[in-house]
């Protein structure tokens, strides 16, 4: 949560960098440092929701990396221009412990100069340093010939990715639909965008809903602003314990979140992750525009099935860190500890009992705590 113009704004803010030894996403508090490229999932961290989002305004998730986009003013978002490709020395695999045999695998190879940091800023225009003794110059366009076709059989996104990484080019950039068509998969007009206001713009979460289906990851995620939604609390505990986003009407509102860019089994893959939402279209009276101002159309968003916590003033609870979400509602709501304990680590231990989850839900609802909506 942020400010801007004088109000407060939910979601991640995409000019914001962390400062030196900060923790979690900059809208998570106290959440951990990301382990990895991929980030905080937080089906293993709860307490971490929404997760670790992107720290750029645009980056492309694959099975195994978050690899930088760079937004070009003017320039529909297929043209914005994907950092990719390192050579040997620069190649890396994506754990430490990772053997020398493992190493060798295309699968495990991720291009580290494509992969940012915590540490980067989601609005920095990140460039390699020429005076580094490693660094050659940029090669804009894709250089037809290195990357093996996408089709050949069995070859793997995964592989064609560690494939160009081996090319013998130290760094260059691509054109984001070049590279898409280029590992196998549509361009960014023919996706569909999907407005994420909780995880889903978790690069860790994404990864996961889609290798668990068997569905390799190879998906845009931009930052954008959306003007007339806000962020609110659906009235259900989720099966990890934490209480999830869902939007909310707001007409005075302004937010700061994320669109994935899915293909047509992406979207399936996502959609049967969301058992108490349902994909809606965000109306026109909320208009979504990217980080360049370009307007994007056609958007949708998950709607929680369950409606959308109000707080005791009878006014919309907006979505917050976990730990002060949960420690709010058990000091407001003193028949919530007899089900959820008395913090926030009591109440993820006791809501892995689904008949809690049930029971929390129902006091939501006789308490009058819940506004239920069909469309937005």
């Amino acid at each position: 949560m942020w400010a801007t113009d004088g109000q407060v704004v939910t979601g991640a803010d995409p000019r914001l960098e962390p400062a030196a030894g900060a923790t979690g996403a900059p809208h998570v508090t106290g959440a951990p440092t990301a382990p990895g490229p991929i980030g905080v999932d937080p089906l293993s961290a709860p307490l971490t929701y929404p997760g670790t989002p992107p720290r750029r305004p645009a980056v492309l998730v694959t099975d195994d990396a978050v690899l930088a986009v760079e937004p070009q003013d003017d320039a529909p978002l297929g043209e914005w221009l994907l950092w990719t490709g390192s050579s040997g020395a620069n190649v890396r695999p994506t754990s430490e412990s990772t053997s020398a045999s493992t190493a060798a695998s295309p699968s495990t190879i991720v291009p580290s100069e494509a992969v940012f940091s915590p540490a980067d800023s989601p609005g920095s225009r990140r460039h390699p340093d020429p005076s580094h003794p490693e660094a050659r110059p940029l090669q804009s366009g894709y250089l037809e010939g290195r990357v093996p076709d996408p089709g050949h059989p069995g070859l793997h996104r995964r592989a064609a990715i560690a494939a160009a990484a081996e090319s013998g080019r130290e760094r260059w950039e691509v054109p984001l639909d070049r590279y898409l068509r280029s590992m196998g998969g549509p361009p960014t007009a023919s996706r569909t965008p999907v407005l994420a206001v909780g995880s889903n713009a978790s690069p860790a979460q994404l990864q996961r809903k889609l290798s668990n289906v068997g569905q390799p990851t190879l998906v845009p995620i931009t930052a954008v602003s959306v003007h007339g939604l806000a962020v609110g609390v659906s009235a259900h505990v989720s099966r990890p314990g934490y209480l999830p986003a869902t939007p909310v009407p707001s007409a005075d509102a302004r937010s700061n979140l994320w669109i994935l860019w899915l293909d047509e089994a992406e979207l399936a893959a996502v959609d049967a992750t969301e058992p108490n939402y349902d994909r809606v279209r965000l109306p026109d009276r909320c208009p979504v525009r990217l980080t360049t101002e370009q307007p994007v159309t056609g958007c949708w968003v998950y709607l929680s099935r369950h409606g959308y916590l109000l707080n005791q003033a009878g006014e919309p609870r907006r979505l917050t860190d976990q730990p002060t979400l949960i420690s709010a509602l058990l000091a407001e709501i003193p028949a919530l500890a007899s089900l959820g304990g008395t913090s926030p680590q009591q109440w993820i231990e006791r809501t892995h009992d689904a008949a809690v989850r049930d029971a929390i839900r129902e006091n939501f609802g006789s308490m009058g705590l819940v506004r239920r909506v069909k469309e937005l």
